[in-house]
């Protein structure tokens, strides 16, 4: 499969998910005498999911089975679903979601249990048969026509996706998740005349959301619509000012409009938002590439810095983090040297300054750029996480250990600060205090997949496998397209020898989302090992190898499998070669025995 369909199928997903989320929220029942807390309920799946009789208890079936107890019933299974969807057993949730429907059938019910199964396994029939009946039993529900369209579009099913999207818009005219979808479809397909007028049909029927006159505004500009991008673009900004994004579409629009003197106020807010926010700064990054390509956003900015009556700090800033991401840290640093010279005051100056002398290498002058930031200023904490970065990569771990520390005091940590001090414990082999690293970060942020991830990772290196296991599977549930949660799970049950079928479809999955990715690629081989599918096995491992040739694990792989096809000398090479790579202590230490003891026996 595409990487595209691998984009839009993740997209749809997340799309899913979060409108589970938020539909289960807002109308959870309240707690009372007849409906048992779901945190009352034990999350083992019952042998049957509909209430049974008790003769003892002098109940009739005629009561238990009265409209008002298999409300209460249904209410009941639902928490149970929720609850088991919430811990990540997406599984016995459908299970249960069932049961509720059954007992008190409902379109709402219903949009879940379509939801559940989806999650499931995003590519098997069963989502796409239940949003079918669904859209069936329920046609004038536009929440289920959306869900049915959403699950077509995983399913790469446009044209009857289109079909059942556009009746959710024609059922509820405001209902954007409809219009968004189906523009995604069109933008797929390159669609870009059906793209625009969906997008104008949305901002008619919400004419008070930013979002929508945001994506009329960027299809517009892609389809080199300039002049009527403006308009939307302008609509956007003034329903949210304070987006930094919207501002740089609408600065876009002017610029690209001939209007470079209205363009350069806006391009003076941009300069005030935090160059250290990784989120915004990748969202900048995507936007421009979305309208174009990277060089031409650097052609553009030179000629607003040529034309700019005064010195424009904010379109410097931008084109730096721009040549950045076109690897051009040279150029890149000339740029921040310009800036420093301009604002030798200015924290924004100095951070992006002390980033740019890093790129090139210059560790120790990044680090005291990065010390002159003062602690009250809002880019503190991307400073003492850089500063930190420094320190690992000097090999001064302890004081990065007391960096990050610092930094995880701060109100305004993120959840990168903890994953940097869990690698640094976990690079000194101390994975109890890796382990308590990320608990504290959960703490504060429980639904992070990077920290659940990284706790698992942990876990599995401290020796405890059933937690490990059991975190990957959460990620999972959140995010059914974490190749790197799914590699894991996958790989770690190879290693234990069991449930291989199930690992194989796991490791598959991450390698359909980074078909590139010599690790990935390396889990199938071993997979292919351990069932003894040797010669199959080492094609895998020996592509994995040409795309992760420092990895000295891949090369062990490819030295057991030659040692079980009976070529000694191929194996001692591999062996060999896998010694001078980079290895943890663990594999390293493994590797040498295994060396030593082809080499003793003459091999």
């Amino acid at each position: 499969m595409c990487l595209k369909v691998v984009a839009r199928q993740k997209f749809y997903l997340m799309v899913c998910l979060a409108s589970l989320l938020v539909a289960c929220r807002a109308t959870m029942p309240k707690k009372s005498k007849d409906v048992l807390d779901a945190n009352d309920v034990q999350t083992k799946t019952p042998d049957a999911n509909v209430p049974g009789l008790d003769d003892a208890s002098g109940l009739d079936a005629a009561a238990m089975w009265s409209p008002a107890n298999r409300r209460a019933n249904a209410i009941f299974q639902f928490l149970v679903a929720e609850k088991l969807f919430q811990t990540g057993d997406t599984h016995s949730a459908a299970s249960h979601f069932e049961a509720s429907y059954n007992l008190d059938p409902n379109s709402f019910t219903g949009a879940q249990l379509v939801r559940s199964k989806v999650l499931v396994n995003p590519k098997d029939q069963d989502g796409l048969t239940e949003a079918r009946r669904m859209a069936l039993l329920y046609p004038q529900d536009a929440d289920i026509r959306l869900l049915f369209g959403q699950t077509l579009l995983i399913a790469d099913d446009i044209k009857e996706a289109e079909v059942q999207l556009k009746k959710a818009i024609q059922l509820n005219p405001r209902l954007e998740n409809a219009y968004l979808a189906l523009i995604r479809a069109y933008q797929e397909e390159n669609r870009l005349p059906a793209a625009i007028d969906i997008a104008k049909k949305m901002v008619k029927a919400n004419p008070q959301s930013a979002q929508a006159w945001s994506v009329l505004s960027r299809i517009l500009i892609s389809a080199k619509q300039l002049k009527d991008s403006l308009e939307p673009a302008r609509r956007a900004w003034e329903l949210q000012e304070s987006n930094p994004e919207l501002a740089l579409i609408y600065a876009l629009s002017l610029d690209l409009n001939k209007r470079g003197k209205d363009a350069v106020k806006l391009y003076e807010q941009l300069y005030r938002f935090n160059p250290g926010n990784q989120e915004l700064v990748s969202r900048m990054i995507a936007l421009y590439k979305e309208l174009g390509n990277l060089a031409n956003a650097v052609s553009l900015l030179d000629d607003m810095i040529e034309n700019a009556r005064d010195e424009v700090p904010g379109l410097r800033m931008q084109k730096v983090i721009i040549l950045w991401e076109m690897n051009k840290n040279d150029d890149a640093f000339k740029e921040a040297q310009e800036l420093i010279a301009q604002l030798p005051e200015s924290d924004r100056a100095t951070f992006v300054y002390a980033a740019a002398l890093q790129k090139i290498g210059k560790l120790t002058e990044a680090l005291d750029q990065f010390a002159k930031i003062q602690n009250e200023s809002p880019l503190k904490s991307d400073a003492l996480r850089l500063h930190a970065v420094i320190l690992i990569e000097l090999e001064r771990r302890n004081d990065a250990i007391i960096i990050l520390k610092n930094l995880c005091d701060r109100p305004d940590v993120q959840p990168l600060a903890y994953l940097l001090l869990g690698e640094v414990f976990a690079a000194g082999d101390n994975f109890r205090e890796a382990i308590e690293s990320i608990d504290r970060g959960l703490k504060k942020f429980p639904k992070n997949t990077r920290l659940i991830f990284a706790r698992g990772a942990y876990l599995e290196r401290y020796g405890n496998a059933g937690e490990a296991e059991a975190a990957m599977r959460d990620v999972i549930a959140a995010s059914p397209n974490d190749a790197a949660a799914l590699n894991f799970l996958g790989y770690m049950l190879v290693e234990q020898g069991r449930a291989l079928d199930e690992a194989e479809d796991l490791i598959k999955r991450a390698i359909k989302i980074q078909p590139e990715n010599g690790a990935y690629l390396d889990s199938l081989g071993w997979l292919y090992f351990q069932k003894k599918q040797f010669k199959r096995a080492l094609e895998v491992l020996e592509r994995a190898a040409t795309l992760a040739s420092d990895e000295g694990v891949i090369w062990e792989h490819i030295a057991d499998t030659h040692m079980e096809l009976g070529d000694r000398q191929k194996a001692r090479d591999a062996y060999e070669k896998a010694l001078k790579c980079k290895n943890e202590r663990r594999d390293q230490e493994r590797i040498e025995k295994k060396f030593k003891s082809l080499a003793s026996k003459g091999g």
